[in-house]
């Protein structure tokens, strides 16, 4: 299951701050909107003009309404704290001032003007200069959370710390999870997975309930998987399931069930949890969530070889996300679905898929999907035998790997640095243990001189440690660089290579068709001035010959195109019947002239260059008129058909001589020589064939019933 790691926890530390609030039950604005009842009874207590009631019960009003305005009415919100404002200017109430800035600060904050925000709550913190048991740890809270969303990690750490001690200092629980969570988070984002580690622990310490434990143990799971600690992962996420069971949740139930689906268990362990979630999530109706434990099912049981079993699921998830719009989960598991058919050897259908969501991925933010669709693409491309698309995509894929490989570097350091802080927390609790059994026996100056010598040498080995992983770190960097510019050279080889081996085909190409179309302007000539010369079709004739030789420049023209595009990975389709056409015009005269009879019928449309469709019926039809020619009455058939595979063949077929079984060996060989004559023809065929290969087609003859030849051209 590792595999999946950098995709299902990519996004881990991305989530919205409020959700984690709110499963810790942090009190700060975040109450739900109040029946209207109780909102018109706050309203006459703060609208009150009744001696009776006291500046507390007033002040108190105003402070409910403001959090329900915060979630109701923000116009009303900031209405209400300049309301607040004017009457504590008026009653010359520092209390009165606070609870009015922290009101603007709060309406700021949820209009996205940050910097308001900032200037009301660090206002509002300046008329506490005393210590107030439950405003300032409040306002630090805030200003500290405030500077996390924008990011700022110093200031938002140096404000969340001062929450906590506040709340370490009053012993409020309360600000303790609030401030630890926040920078738990805050770390996470920056990567600074220990620091993260470290407060999320001090968040659960002062958690209360079932909910507030999952969210750390939730979150703490996450920050050990991607460090890859996966024991301490996998007992993180068990307890996270355990209190959102005892919480009764059935989201958190769900989300715990997820995460442990992509652990290593075992597969009866696997599947229970799996049939158990996808009850729950139908019991509730939680049709997001059911899709992704369907796309962990397809990962599960493609990890597992049950393929089969991972294409249902797979298609489970298609439909579910498709009916609820969620077209990044339709596109996940399209890719898994291609991965299936790889292994499955159907590379058609996997590069089917992976086109399908090409055009969702590559502006994915995710990179590591992009990598396993152009991996996917590339063995598919290769598995057809396209080895320049496949070379492509496989350069795309290294790009994206190398950036990926990068970032696991840097957290296997950091894993490596935790669990060395494990060792040197074990080996310093020795230590001390044996310092203190020393000290009883010492005088004071020589306890003085061993925390002095301990502090040295613990300085000398830290250095050392920092030296020494610099050093480490600049070698593998050089040595990765020297292996990226050794794999770039070649491929830059392999490019070179190819180029000539398509630069010899091209001139073959060429030359062998050149000279085809040159005899058939002789053919027209001979008909011209032949022994019984045609005087009165001279025009008629002369316009052959020119238009054959037009066709012929445009022939070579479209090679040279072909040559220049065959980088393309995936080429357009091409209508054949006007090419078809095209070729039949320029032999016209010398199928009349032998009485050929041309029988066409309609042929569909393929994915080939159209210079390599000529080509196809260039070789063809003149190998036709050469060799069927002698017959009585020379007829030449051009149709398609569908193999029993259901593959689209174009057959040409004709009445000559046939092919005898010593010609079937060596008809695409171009070394052997069947006869002098017939050197060029025989090229001809084996470059046909070699162009129809490179394509992903074939080509083949067998002999024709009623006598002749037939040759069957096969596309994928």
């Amino acid at each position: 299951m590792h595999n999946t790691k950098t995709h299902y926890h990519s996004h881990i530390f991305n989530v919205l701050i409020i959700a984690f609030i709110a499963a810790m039950g942090i009190p700060f604005n975040l109450s739900a909107q109040l029946p209207e009842e109780k909102v018109k009874e706050l309203r006459q207590i703060w609208y009150s003009q009744d001696d009776s009631i006291t500046d507390f019960e007033q002040l108190n009003a105003g402070k409910k309404l403001g959090s329900h305005y915060e979630r109701a009415n923000l116009d009303s919100l900031i209405a209400l704290a300049i309301q607040i404002e004017k009457k504590a200017i008026q009653k010359q109430n520092d209390q009165w001032m606070v609870r009015s800035l922290k009101q603007k600060g709060d309406y700021y904050r949820r209009i996205g003007k940050i910097d308001s925000s900032l200037i009301s709550y660090h206002s509002a913190l300046h008329y506490l200069e005393n210590d107030s048991l439950v405003m300032k740890p409040v306002m630090y809270g805030l200003i500290g959370s405030t500077y996390s969303n924008i990011e700022q990690i110093d200031s938002a750490a140096y404000y969340l710390k001062e929450c906590i001690k506040l709340g370490e200092k009053y012993d409020r629980n309360t600000y303790i999870r609030y401030g630890a969570l926040f920078l738990g988070t805050l770390y996470g984002k920056k990567s600074q997975y220990v620091e993260s580690i470290d407060y999320l622990l001090k968040a659960l310490e002062a958690s209360e309930t079932a909910s507030q434990r999952f969210a750390c143990h939730y979150n703490i799971g996450a920050a050990f998987h991607i460090l890859g600690l996966e024991e301490e992962s996998k007992s993180s996420f068990e307890k996270a399931y355990e209190n959102a069971v005892e919480a009764g949740a059935p989201n958190d139930i769900l989300q715990s069930h997820v995460v442990l689906l992509q652990l290593p268990f075992g597969l009866d362990t696997v599947e229970q949890r799996l049939h158990e979630a996808i009850a729950l999530a139908d019991s509730f109706q939680l049709k997001h969530t059911k899709s992704i434990l369907l796309n962990a099912a397809t990962q599960f049981y493609i990890d597992s070889m049950q393929l089969e079993i991972a294409n249902r699921y797979a298609e489970q998830a298609i439909a579910l996300a498709d009916s609820i719009k969620l077209m990044d989960f339709v596109a996940k598991a399209k890719l898994k679905q291609a991965k299936i058919k790889e292994l499955e050897n159907d590379p058609v259908a996997s590069l089917k898929l992976c086109r399908q969501v090409f055009p969702y991925f590559e502006s994915f933010q995710d990179s590591s999907y992009r990598e396993t669709l152009f991996a996917l693409m590339a063995n598919s491309f290769k598995a057809l035998g396209q080895t320049d698309s496949a070379l492509f995509y496989l350069e795309r894929r290294v790009a994206i790997s190398d950036a990926l490989d990068n970032q696991n570097i840097t957290k296997q350091a950091v894993s490596k640095y935790l669990e060395h802080k494990k060792e040197q927390e074990i080996q310093t609790l020795a230590q001390e243990k044996e310092l203190a059994e020393q000290i009883a026996k010492q005088s004071q100056l020589k306890q003085k001189q061993s925390y002095l010598l301990l502090t040295l040498f613990g300085v000398i080995f830290i250095s050392i440690s920092i030296i020494y992983y610099v050093l480490f770190n600049q070698k593998q960097k050089r040595n990765a660089l020297l292996e990226q510019m050794n794999q770039s050279l070649e491929v830059e080889r392999k490019k070179l290579e190819k180029a000539n081996k398509q630069l010899n085909r091209f001139s073959s190409v060429v030359s062998h068709d050149v000279l085809s179309n040159l005899d058939l302007i002789l053919s027209t000539g001979n008909v011209l001035v032949g022994e019984k010369g045609k005087t009165d079709n001279l025009p008629k004739y002369y316009e052959m010959t020119q238009s054959t030789a037009r066709q012929l420049k445009n022939y070579c023209l479209n090679l040279l195109q072909q040559t220049k595009k065959e980088q393309l990975a995936i080429p357009k389709s091409s209508n054949p019947m006007p090419i078809l056409n095209t070729v039949l015009g320029r032999y016209g005269a010398a199928l009349q002239e032998a009485k050929f009879q041309t029988k066409t019928e309609p042929l569909s449309m393929v994915n080939l260059p159209e210079a390599l469709i000529e080509q196809i019926f260039q070789n063809l039809i003149s190998n036709a008129l050469r060799h069927a020619a002698t017959a009585e009455h020379p007829m030449l058939w051009i149709s398609e058909a569908k193999s029993e595979s259901h593959k689209l063949q174009w057959i040409f077929e004709d009445n000559g001589p046939g092919v005898s079984s010593q010609q079937k060996k060596v008809i695409f060989d171009p070394v052997e020589t069947l006869q002098n004559d017939d050197k060029g023809h025989h090229i001809g065929l084996h470059l046909l064939q070699s162009s129809l290969k490179e394509a992903g087609a074939d080509i083949w003859v067998e002999d024709r019933s009623g006598g002749g030849a037939r040759f069957i051209i096969e596309f994928i």
